[in-house]
């Protein structure tokens, strides 16, 4: 399978994505390399529209905020700034996440390091569990001597970055500004945090509104930047094996296998629809629901695997490496997402690159990225319970699936009832 180009991701959902230019999505603050060094240090207002060289050695349009410096010009850098050359000398970059090996915040941090990379800086990433105080990044930005930093995540990783010499960036992780910000000590050092930053990024206007509703004083300096996502799966996975380990029947012919992607922790909610699962099962052994992803919460993880053996047709499966991920996703009937919060699902927009159908739970960080019946659908509560209860929820998938703007048909039911309804075939037809 060919490897795939990293996409923007517009907020009107995977229609528009899929017909948008390929191209790398950056920082603004930082991608353009002839104002790096400007922007950090807070001498330099970048234009909008300005011209920045991209990871493809070409010049295209790039809509820079029109501040992301200091609000105004200081006679001297900001403190331990180091001077960094006008002429666009490329800076050595520190980037703070946490970088659990196969979450979405180690790829999206990977990505935003390679990105660096590839526009001619030097990037190293840290992981924020490596580090229990500020004192112990001031040191390492003064040993290595980083010109600037950013970090994912306003309180794990920023808080690391509080009194920091050096400027830096906040970029929202989601479970910050969706869930940290209700402790009331969290949420006071996330406000000393962001307003020591000179930027913060949200991946979604709501993900803004959120922040900026808690840190009005912060609105001006918080710029909304959809994530970019990169697609590669493997050529050489072994889907036959795959099914096997889990203990799932290979016959790919009549197989409907829904992929839950999720790092195990409460806030992704991962049980939240293994009973509909698995009464759909019972009605249809077709209908599998897995559960994939790293064990983040070790004694949720327990709990989860514990309650799946309770509801047959739901699996908890063996996690992959990124590229076998993709592969398996990409063999799948639908990727499904229940979280409480998200900031914005890498599991989601990858689904959508690879043309995969995306049933999510209606929630301001899926809502902002998926527009309901046309480029995925959206569930809440009380349509999950309508749905047990009178069979809604097996109708309302082949619709999707047979209908929505990606015109590919990903399974079918040989009595559809949607298809009965509106006089169609005997079978779901792509449309």
């Amino acid at each position: 399978m060919s490897h795939r180009h990293e996409r923007d991701i517009p907020r009107q959902g995977c229609g528009a994505m899929l017909r948008s230019p390929l191209r790398y999505r950056f920082l603004a603050a930082i991608r353009a390399r002839h104002l790096c060094s400007e922007v950090w240090e807070g001498t330099q207002t970048p234009r909008l529209g300005s011209q920045v060289p991209s990871a493809r050695g070409q010049l295209r349009g790039w809509p820079i905020p029109a501040r992301l410096a200091a609000p105004s010009r200081s006679a001297a850098p900001f403190p331990g700034a180091g001077q960094v050359e006008r002429s666009g000398a490329a800076m050595r970059l520190l980037l703070l996440a946490c970088v659990r090996a196969r979450t979405g915040n180690a790829t999206t941090a990977a990505r935003i390091r390679n990105h660096l990379h590839a526009a001619g800086h030097v990037c190293v990433l840290k992981d924020a569990f490596m580090y229990e105080s500020p004192a112990e990044v001031a040191n390492l930005t003064s040993t290595e001597k980083f010109d600037a930093a950013l970090a994912i995540h306003l309180y794990k990783g920023g808080r690391l970055l509080q009194g920091s010499r050096i400027p830096f960036g906040i970029i929202f992780g989601g479970t910050d500004v969706n869930e940290d910000i209700k402790c009331k000590e969290k949420c006071q050092v996330m406000g000393a945090v962001l307003e020591e930053a000179r930027f913060a990024v949200a991946f979604s206007a709501e993900m803004k509104e959120l922040a900026a509703a808690q840190w009005p004083d912060a609105r001006k300096k918080i710029y909304v930047q959809s994530q970019g996502i990169k697609t590669s799966p493997s050529a050489t996975f072994d889907w036959y094996r795959f099914l096997q380990n889990a203990g799932i029947p290979a016959d790919t012919a009549s197989l409907h296998l829904f992929l839950l992607v999720c790092g195990l922790r409460r806030v992704k909610d991962p049980l939240y629809l293994v009973e509909v699962f698995s009464d759909w099962h019972r009605k249809d052994p077709s209908v599998h629901l897995g559960i994939i992803g790293p064990a983040v919460d070790p004694v949720f993880t327990s709990e989860v695997k514990e309650k799946v053996k309770r509801f047959p047709g739901v699996h908890v499966l063996q996690e992959l490496p990124q590229e076998e991920l993709h592969a398996a996703v990409s063999r799948c009937c639908a990727l499904v997402n229940s979280s409480i919060s998200e900031g914005m699902s890498a599991a989601i927009l990858e689904a959508m690159d690879l043309d995969i159908p995306v049933l999510a739970r209606n929630i301001p960080g899926n809502a902002a990225i998926i527009k309901h019946k046309e480029t995925g659908l959206l569930f809440s509560t009380p349509q999950v319970r309508k749905a047990q209860n009178s069979g809604a929820f097996s109708v309302c998938i082949p619709r999707l699936v047979s209908g929505h703007s990606w015109c590919l048909l990903r399974f079918c039911w040989s009595c559809c009832p949607v298809c009965a309804v509106q006089g169609a075939r005997p079978r779901c037809q792509p449309c």
